[in-house]
């Protein structure tokens, strides 16, 4: 008995996983996206897709290369590789994606949305798609994040102030981070999950408001984890990064809103917070890019990352927006 009962299991485990698409997007990153899909390719997944927004020829020949290594090791699990011919940005890329997927014959059922410098533990998709399968009012989940300053589960956004905490606090949101993040197809059929103005930085914090307003929950997994380098492809104290994660602040004040009236108090929360912030990263990195983004990042000016990206990479993690 105790055989069958371990191998119903893993028939279970199996029929999950051929489920569930993992979708990771590249950006000159084709080492870390390499270490990302060995450890989704152990999860048996049924489709992995790998979105390449380099918009560089070597970069490409690096992908297809890693690509093909990690296809070879596992051979049941099937890896599409996109090629963008523009960097279009987190969210626009995943929701285009996903759009494409549902226009199969058999779309899949969950979207596991990860980061090229995260990788899984083992099991944590079948962890994550049993949460979602448990109550049909769940829209989001995450598993626990793990940095090298320990893990997390939720993070806390402040409506007024545009900070983010560690810690639950009645003024703060609560949101999963989009380091990593699955979504069952009848949330993503209802609306495109990202809100397009977002280049990156603070699209998963409105996606989590979104999923609060609409009377569905958002739910951290802690049997599942996933180890976040939390690096990404852009450098902290560069215009790029700052620029972005400044408007993505901006952008939250403007569409977190339950009330017009609220509009001018949630800007001048942001206005102070974000000019601190820009002050005092500029003395920390020594250079205006922070002081330039501030000003910037009031208007939508269209600031696109070096190519490829270049300069020391901050070992500290830094909790986005």
């Amino acid at each position: 008995m105790p055989e069958v009962s371990t191998h119903s299991a893993a028939r279970i485990c199996e029929a999950t996983s051929a489920r569930i698409c993992a979708v990771v997007i590249n950006y000159f990153g084709s080492a870390k996206t390499r270490r990302c899909l060995d450890s989704l390719a152990r999860e048996h997944l049924a489709t992995i897709y790998v979105i390449d927004n380099s918009t560089d020829d070597d970069e490409r020949t690096r992908l297809e290369g890693v690509v093909a290594s990690v296809a070879a090791a596992y051979p049941t699990t099937k890896i599409d590789l996109v090629i963008n011919n523009a960097n279009l940005g987190f969210g626009r890329t995943i929701n285009e994606l996903i759009a494409q997927d549902l226009l199969l014959a058999k779309p899949h059922d969950y979207y596991l949305l990860i980061n090229n410098d995260a990788e899984l533990r083992q099991g944590a998709t079948l962890h994550l798609a049993q949460a979602l399968d448990a109550d049909p009012c769940v829209a989001l989940v995450a598993p626990r994040v793990r940095t090298a300053h320990g893990t997390t589960d939720f993070f806390y956004y402040w409506r007024y102030g545009g900070g983010v905490s560690l810690r639950p606090h009645r003024l703060a949101f609560p949101f999963l981070t989009g380091c990593c993040l699955m979504v069952p197809r009848r949330f993503a059929t209802t609306r495109a999950l990202f809100d397009r103005d977002f280049f990156m930085y603070g699209e998963d914090v409105l996606l989590a408001w979104h999923v609060h307003r609409a009377g569905l929950k958002s739910v951290a997994v802690p049997r599942s984890e996933v180890l976040h380098e939390g690096t990404g492809s852009s450098r902290h104290g560069g215009l790029f990064y700052e620029y972005h994660v400044a408007r993505g602040h901006i952008l939250l004040a403007l569409k977190m809103t339950r009330h017009p009236a609220e509009v001018p108090f949630l800007l001048a929360g942001r206005a102070a917070m974000l000019l601190v912030r820009a002050c005092l990263r500029a003395l920390r990195y020594r250079t205006p890019a922070p002081i330039l983004a501030y000003a910037l990042c009031w208007f939508d000016v269209g600031v696109r990352p070096p190519n490829p990206p270049r300069g020391p990479r901050d070992p500290d993690v830094e909790v986005h927006p």
